[in-house]
């Protein structure tokens, strides 16, 4: 199809079913310390929490430093969204043995504060759209 042929209703509904079949629905991410952890695609509203979260965890000045940074902010996104994306951090055994008193702890127990907050950010990197480009010609 050239560029400039507006495409069918037909075409357009083939091509978006296709991109959205052909989104990763899994990766595998080498995790210091353990090696090869799978993790599942999260929802678009997991991931779009913890962008939301992280965004606002960071506080910029007027010269574009960092002012303020809330750890504990971006530590609570990281913990849900790496939980809800690796099914071993569900096993009852493992979150006896660590001794977690919620779900959401056990990410934390396992990979540590920094560690969580680096996973996370390497799970919403291999996730992400990045060949979303849109051109607008207009009429």
């Amino acid at each position: 199809m050239s560029k400039d042929k507006k495409i069918t209703l037909e075409d357009f509904i083939k091509k978006a079913t296709d991109k959205y079949n052909k989104r990763k629905k899994v990766v595998d991410i080498d995790v210091e310390g353990f090696g090869l952890l799978t993790f599942k695609r999260p929802s678009d509203a997991d991931l779009l929490e913890f962008k939301n979260t992280l965004a606002n965890s960071v506080k910029m000045s007027k010269d574009e430093s960092i002012d303020k940074l809330d750890y504990g902010q971006m530590l609570n996104a990281s913990k849900e969204l790496i939980y809800n994306s690796c099914e071993f951090l569900h096993s009852n055994e493992l979150m006896q043995e660590l001794e977690c008193g919620e779900p959401f702890d056990v990410p934390v127990k396992v990979f540590g504060i920094d560690g969580s907050i680096q996973l996370a950010q390497k799970i919403n990197e291999a996730f992400e759209d990045n060949n979303a480009e849109v051109a607008i010609k207009n009429s």
